[in-house]
């Protein structure tokens, strides 16, 4: 038997891989393979989860050369073409809609807003610093001209 024909046998090793990492239950038929490279294929079953219609477990089987065990390189769930899939992440900044947010819910402000700048350099003088946390001058960040332009 060829090193090719030993991967393509090795059904019952990537089931038993599959079992192993999702449990009897979830792993269904096989369904296919997929050849990655001379030493290496991809089994593939079906998912018999309720919640992964449409997905297979993938299984990875190897050698190393002629004469060389099978063994076994990866198990994974992958989703099929027919699969329901999570969309695309969106960052939260984009997903924020009016009504989102209520009355004291704080979000921090944008990555390098050009409405916010620095507000000033700390010194050594405690006199100096006493006098700036009195007058405001505590925040670490305050409103730009363009963000209180926008303000107003």
């Amino acid at each position: 038997m060829t090193a090719t024909e030993m991967l393509l046998d090795a059904v019952d090793l990537a089931r038993a891989a599959a079992e192993e990492e999702a449990g009897a239950e979830s792993v269904g038929a096989h369904v296919g393979v997929h050849g990655e490279d001379e030493h290496s294929v991809t089994h593939l079953f079906e998912a018999e989860h309720a919640g992964y219609r449409g997905w297979s477990w993938a299984v990875t089987v190897a050698h190393a050369g002629e004469g060389s065990p099978v063994s076994i390189s990866e198990v994974v769930l992958l989703p099929g073409p027919d699969a329901l899939v999570a969309p695309e992440w969106v960052p939260w900044s984009e997903r924020v809609r009016a009504g989102d947010l209520g009355v004291g819910d704080l979000m921090p402000p944008r990555e390098n807003d050009p409405r916010l700048v620095e507000a000033y350099v700390q010194s050594d003088d405690p006199a100096v610093e006493e006098v700036a946390l009195e007058i405001g001058l505590g925040r670490t960040r305050v409103l730009s001209r363009e963000g209180r332009l926008e303000a107003a």
